[in-house]
């Protein structure tokens, strides 16, 4: 959705877009070519953009696209659409934790590494920070708090080890 908000925004072809998608979100969500001129042709089967236009260049023609009112409608419909709740969630570190504890593996060690690394990740966040563009330190704050978050429950969890570990038993 945010790729087909960036058509409505902003027409152009596939290259273009894909400059205008990783400058803004790239760093967190990497795009490959072939996704761009994917979804393009699917929003165009779906008629929420249209192709107006062929380049020809040096290399391959580049097909001109922008959004269509149905495009538009989506993505406004999905800006308004709340993200869901936090629901409890089996995430990896989770799952490691779990399977470590069954197979009487120290899940300490793994949390005091995960905590490790989300450390080092702040450090780096923290300094990306320093000189970035506005929305870059946007970004990195929500990374940053989302790093904090795994960090509370990490101590949370490490708190009741011992507790969990007598429960699966």
């Amino acid at each position: 959705m945010a790729f087909l908000g960036l058509v409505e925004a902003r027409p152009g072809h596939g290259y273009e877009l894909k400059q205008l998608y990783d400058e803004h979100f790239g760093g967190a969500k990497p795009l490959a070519y072939g996704q761009v001129y994917a979804m393009l042709a699917r929003f165009a089967r779906d008629d929420l953009v249209e192709m107006v236009g062929v380049e020809d260049g040096s290399g391959p023609s580049r097909k001109q696209y922008r959004g269509l009112p149905e495009g538009r409608k989506r993505v406004i419909e999905w800006l308004v659409t709340t993200d869901a709740a936090a629901s409890v969630s089996c995430t990896n570190l989770f799952a490691k934790v779990v399977i470590a504890l069954l197979l009487d593996e120290d899940a300490a060690r793994i949390l005091n590494a995960q905590r490790s690394a989300l450390l080092d990740a702040m450090r780096q966040l923290t300094r990306a920070k320093q000189n970035a563009a506005l929305l870059d330190v946007l970004a990195h704050d929500h990374a940053l708090l989302r790093a904090e978050a795994d960090i509370r429950w990490i101590d949370l969890a490490e708190a009741r080890l011992n507790n969990v570990k007598e429960s699966l038993s």
